[in-house]
């Protein structure tokens, strides 16, 4: 019975340890994605400082709207990961991150996909 008792303590002891160390890990990575948002959020700043630039869309690889600013919008979350992952199939080289120029007489469209997250940028024609 105290050999039992003892496995017993030890696996509780285990058990404890793990979940320590998960907790410490979900502490870590809440805090990157904390850090990461301010960091979005400050190059997001700085990217509509520009005059010509009018619109700005951040979506990740389903679509997912994670943010925009100005003329658009979440409407257009789900389209513009599409363009950039059927431009990126039409190179070989998985390294190149392709831009998709959409030109039109009011401005550009801008897009590219990087680590999963599709930025768009509307910028006025000069």
């Amino acid at each position: 019975m105290a050999a039992y008792n003892e496995h017993k303590l030890g696996r509780q002891a285990k058990l404890q340890k793990q979940m320590a160390k998960t907790r410490r890990k979900r502490s870590y990575r809440l805090e990157a994605e904390v850090a990461a948002g301010r960091l979005e959020e400050q190059h997001t700043e700085n990217t509509m400082k520009n005059p010509s630039i009018v619109g700005l869309l951040c979506t990740d690889s389903q679509g997912l709207h994670l943010g925009c600013r100005d003329a658009l919008s979440y409407e257009h979350a789900g389209v513009i990961p599409v363009l950039a992952q059927q431009v990126a199939e039409l190179t070989s080289d998985p390294t190149d991150m392709p831009v998709v120029c959409l030109e039109s007489d009011n401005g550009n469209i801008m897009i590219q996909k990087h680590d999963g997250i599709t930025v768009a940028v509307h910028k006025m024609a000069s």
